[in-house]
């Protein structure tokens, strides 16, 4: 069997890395931003594999992205050196890709780098307003002001716009979860959805929890990592900036008169979501924007046929896997991760193929050692933007709407397999290039037959918009418990030190004499410095439990608000629907 026929000039084909670019931090850091330019500047690299990458497992994949199709987008993260970022952008010029926008943020930036083959007319950066914990400074993903960064593109031969989204949301290094069980429609119970939208209602939650343990698996996990609620705010934030700014949502599935549909909006979403196929997360992200497609789950069918056709390598290769980082074939392992497919391309334009890329330098470093571009994979996808594609992305539209219309409408549960609908789902939409995604398509059939409610797609979705809010709940009560705790520890460790100051001279003067001596004045210097190590650090632990970790608590408890109000408008939370605006203080 061969690999499917999937070139086209009319493909746009996108490229997502993250780079590991810290400073003094990330290994070998000059040298593989210095490869991953010659990557970029080489243009012929775009449209044939190396002569140098002959042992390279990702070659059997790259002999059909190479030919006969230039890259038109390339999304990097972690670009948090000014020089390199500007390395890089004007290495990718060299190659064709003449525009680029690096998001400035933060002290440090937001990382993110967007290079593109066609003009840029407009750009803007979304913080997130969740960032994580201040302590955790080994992390650092609060000082990091990760965001989102979006460019309007002009497509060629006044195609129109291309709006394209690169983001970066916040790590996870414990990889622990627990089930998402799937909830009745008729005994949903949202934290938070009180008068005043706060997130500490846990009798709440345990309602809630009671109420689905008999209803099964979604299949879906949530994970239970200290920045779990941050990275679930991310999502919703992120989905609520490419709602804003790219129109999805507003009309699309049907015109003017309801008869006709319409184009949805060509939007690129892609980046390190830090959220592996099967956690909330990215249930979250499929039920807040059901109009795009995962180009790696669509194109499975494309993957497997190109595998087979280089060989039979055995099953679960990690080529197939998807697994961008920690993957075997990567030089680079961090200790703290798992293999794992975190980095994505989701697009409302159908995805042809998609595939792994830049395992390796092609060059030897030090003793003849290779190494890899960087500790992640990227992903390499072809999406279809010709005439016939489009109709069907225009076609397409009706089923996201009624994707859409079936998970906001509440229907009571009846008993059945957790999970078969939504792998069936998933299943349905692997190869085909149709436009719309496998929930759509599968919601449409459900709508129109006596199936399991609770464990459809739509089932999956309601319960991970609900799964959310209790996320968001949990997480702004450790913010507060944190914030307290911290302001405690930072309160003792400074009013120990100031008191130590003040009262050594009264208890102890002998000491002091000492100290004071010309004998003495090492010990006097060190016993100094330790007194202002000490208040100093325990105002920094005071202002980071004040104002840091509150801040974050604010902004969970904020972003669980604004969710509430979305679960008001889809019937699956008490306390009103659209008519009250979701309660005045929210």
């Amino acid at each position: 069997m061969s690999a499917p026929d999937t070139n086209s000039t009319d493909d746009l084909v996108v490229v997502t890395l993250n780079v590991w670019g810290l400073l003094g931090l990330s290994k070998e850091r000059e040298r593989r931003v210095g490869a991953l330019c010659a990557w970029l500047a080489d243009a012929q690299r775009h449209l044939r594999p190396p002569a140098d990458a002959a042992d390279d497992a990702l070659l059997p994949f790259a002999s059909s992205f190479w030919s006969p199709r230039p890259i038109s987008l390339v999304l990097l993260q972690e670009v948090w050196v000014a020089s390199d970022a500007a390395k890089l952008a004007a290495a990718a010029k060299r190659g064709g890709l003449h525009y680029s926008m690096h998001f400035c943020s933060g002290a440090f930036g937001s990382g993110l780098l967007t290079l593109s083959r066609h003009p840029i007319a407009a750009a803007r950066l979304h913080t997130f307003a969740a960032r994580g914990d201040p302590c955790a400074v080994f992390s650092g993903d609060f000082y990091a002001a990760k965001g989102v960064g979006w460019c309007r593109v002009e497509l060629p031969g006044g195609a129109g716009y291309l709006h394209v989204f690169n983001t970066h949301l916040c790590s996870n290094y414990r990889h622990t979860f627990r089930a998402l069980p799937l909830l009745p429609a008729s005994a949903v119970t949202v934290p938070g959805a009180g008068e005043d939208g706060g997130g500490g209602d846990r009798a709440a939650r345990r309602a809630a929890r009671r109420a689905a343990v008999e209803c099964g698996d979604s299949g879906v996990r949530v994970p239970t990592d200290a920045d779990a609620a941050t990275r679930v705010a991310q999502v919703l934030e992120l989905c609520d900036f490419v709602r804003e700014v790219s129109g999805l949502g507003e009309g699309g599935g049907g015109g003017a008169d309801g008869s006709r549909p319409l184009p949805l909006p060509r939007v690129v979403l892609a980046g390190d979501l830090n959220s592996e196929p099967d956690t909330l997360e990215i249930a979250v992200l499929r039920a807040r924007l059901p109009e795009l497609a995962d180009a790696w789950a669509e194109t499975a069918a494309w993957r497997a046929a190109a595998h087979q056709s280089s060989g039979p390598r055995g099953p679960g290769a990690p080529e197939l896997e998807g697994y961008t980082c920690a993957s075997p074939l990567n030089t680079y392992r961090p200790r703290r991760q798992v293999p794992e497919r975190i980095d994505y391309v989701w697009s409302t334009l159908a995805p042809r193929a998609a595939a792994l890329d830049l395992a390796r330098v092609p060059m030897a470093s030090g003793g003849g050692k290779a190494c890899s571009y960087s500790d992640h994979l990227a992903v390499r996808a072809a999406l279809a933007t010709d005439a016939t594609a489009a109709a069907a992305a225009s076609v397409s539209a009706s089923a996201e709407e009624a994707a859409r219309a079936a998970a906001s409408t509440p229907t009571p549960k009846s008993p059945g397999v957790a999970g078969l609908l939504l792998r069936r789902a998933r299943a349905a939409g692997i190869g085909g290039s149709g436009g719309g995604s496998a929930l759509a398509a599968t919601a449409t059939t459900i709508a129109s037959a006596d199936t399991d409610e609770a464990s459809s797609p739509a089932g999956v979705a309601r319960a991970a918009l609900v799964g959310a809010a209790v996320v968001l709940a949990e997480g702004a009560e450790e913010f507060a418990g944190l914030a307290s705790g911290n302001a405690l520890l930072g309160g003792l460790a400074l009013i120990t030190s100031l008191y130590t100051a003040v009262a050594l001279p009264f208890c102890a003067p002998g000491v002091v004499r000492w100290l004071l001596s010309s004998s003495s004045g090492a010990a006097a210097a060190a016993v100094a410095l330790v007194a202002v190590l000490s208040g100093a650090g325990g105002f920094a632990l005071f202002v980071a439990g004040f104002f840091a970790a509150r801040s974050q608590q604010t902004a969970l408890t904020m972003a669980l608000r604004s969710h509430v109000l979305l679960l008001r408008r889809r019937g699956l939370c008490p306390g009103g629907g659209e008519a009250d605006g979701g309660g005045g203080r929210a």
